[in-house]
């Protein structure tokens, strides 16, 4: 009688328990199917804006986007793989936003000493002294279960060091939080 009680949670639990083991493999596997992508050229801003289309499309928040990026700036490189890191950056930059009156959000690209960084800023609550050290961490998540699988930041930092660069996390002294990428000259 016990068990017939619970059925309905039980098996509300284990539809969510699916799903997020459903979210984990596709997120593995766009990592997987992003490392045969050959290098080509592409336009970084396009790049940029077509992520924040793509997230802001299917999210609740609508942010205000403030762009500072070189005009046709040409880059050679694995286009999917920015393209992920910066959809997983802007989904997790919404997410700490959600319920903020005015959500803003800043995207900078510049090139210097032969490098590419790209900074995407959110004016969220910023990221907690503990984690800023376990962001990048595989299924490390501040999100409450079944938001988020802890994957999107692991992916894209190691889609960032496979392309020979970086990313970084940080809190911006003027609030919310700061992720840049970097990504080597040969990827430019």
């Amino acid at each position: 009688d016990r068990i017939l009680a619970d059925m309905d949670s039980l098996i509300d639990g284990t539809l969510e328990g699916a799903e997020r083991v459903s979210d984990i493999v596709q997120d593995l596997r766009r990592y997987s199917a992003s490392q045969r992508e050959p290098a080509a050229v592409y336009d970084l801003g396009e790049v940029v804006r077509t992520a924040v289309q793509w997230v802001s499309k299917a999210s609740r928040v609508k942010p205000q986007v403030e762009y500072d990026l070189p005009e046709d700036l040409r880059v050679i490189g694995r286009k999917g793989h920015v393209q992920q890191i910066l959809v997983n950056l802007i989904q997790n930059a919404l997410d700490v936003m959600e319920g903020d009156a005015e959500p803003r959000l800043q995207i900078a690209a510049q090139v210097a000493d032969g490098k590419l960084q790209v900074r995407v800023r959110d004016f969220g609550p910023g990221i907690a002294t503990e984690a800023l050290g376990k962001v990048f961490d595989p299924f490390y998540t501040t999100k409450p279960v079944g938001k988020g699988t802890g994957l999107g930041l692991y992916v894209s930092y190691g889609m960032a060091t496979d392309a020979g660069g970086d990313l970084q996390a940080a809190n911006s002294e003027e609030g919310g939080a700061v992720f840049t990428l970097t990504l080597p000259e040969e990827a430019m």
